[in-house]
């Protein structure tokens, strides 16, 4: 198995995968994150795949969340650390 690319990509190009588990669910709280997310940004890396013109979150819908809301409260289109897995 290869490991998965490290690159970052803007907020507005990601989405929930229809791969992610907890995708049909309503938005999460995420007020225990956002003054971490705030402070020293994303931790750690949100796991995407290649979906159409964007890329799909697998992993790490909750700080995906979290960035929607900072993003919204500054008016910036943040860039985010992300994993990108291998094609198939």
């Amino acid at each position: 198995m290869s490991q998965p690319d490290l690159i970052h990509l803007p907020l507005s190009a990601l989405s929930i995968s229809k791969h992610n588990m907890r995708r049909g669910r309503k938005a999460p709280d995420v007020s225990d994150i956002l003054p971490s997310i705030r402070s020293s940004g994303i931790r750690q890396t949100l796991l995407v795949r290649r979906e159409g013109e964007g890329y799909g979150i697998v992993a790490g819908r909750r700080r995906f969340f979290a960035l929607q809301q900072i993003a919204k409260e500054s008016g910036d289109d943040p860039l985010v650390p992300c994993a990108v897995m291998a094609e198939g």
